[in-house]
């Protein structure tokens, strides 16, 4: 553990190598909170580049999910003219069989009065359009508008 702890607290040389490491001690949080750890070791912090990129997705995929409802590709807060404003805390891990997985508008979101606006599609093209895009805030009317 405390090999982990000092290769975590140096130089990041290859961060998913020292998780792989510590997930072989099968200590988990528990052993950290027991062996009296004081501070978060630096294998279980994201660079701030790396959380950036992960909201404009996370972003992307609620409007997409929301039928346009929900937007906001921005790290903002958005004027909402319906009612209150709403924050969403998700999690987020793709299947394995992401060729297998639609994703698209959700029903109760959709109707006469509110058609969908984007089109469903699988999860792998829809990753796939995402890093394909890059920088390109509009990829969800690009590639996916009705």
């Amino acid at each position: 553990m405390a090999e982990i702890m000092n290769a975590s607290g140096a130089q990041e040389d290859d961060r998913m190598q020292d998780l792989k490491d510590f997930d072989k001690t099968e200590a988990g949080v528990k052993g950290l909170v027991d062996s009296g750890l004081q501070k978060i070791p630096k294998i279980f912090v994201r660079p701030a580049e790396e959380l950036a990129e992960d909201l404009n997705h996370k972003s992307a995929q609620i409007e997409l999910v929301s039928n346009g409802k929900f937007r906001s590709n921005k790290h903002r807060v958005v004027a909402n003219r319906l009612g209150p404003r709403i924050s969403v805390a998700r999690f987020f891990s793709g299947p394995i069989d992401m060729d297998k997985v639609f994703y698209g508008p959700i029903e109760e979101l959709i109707s006469e009065e509110n058609p969908p606006i984007y089109k469903e599609v699988l999860l792998s093209d829809y990753l796939m359009k995402f890093i394909a895009a890059g920088l390109d805030e509009n990829f969800l009317v690009n590639y996916f508008k009705v």
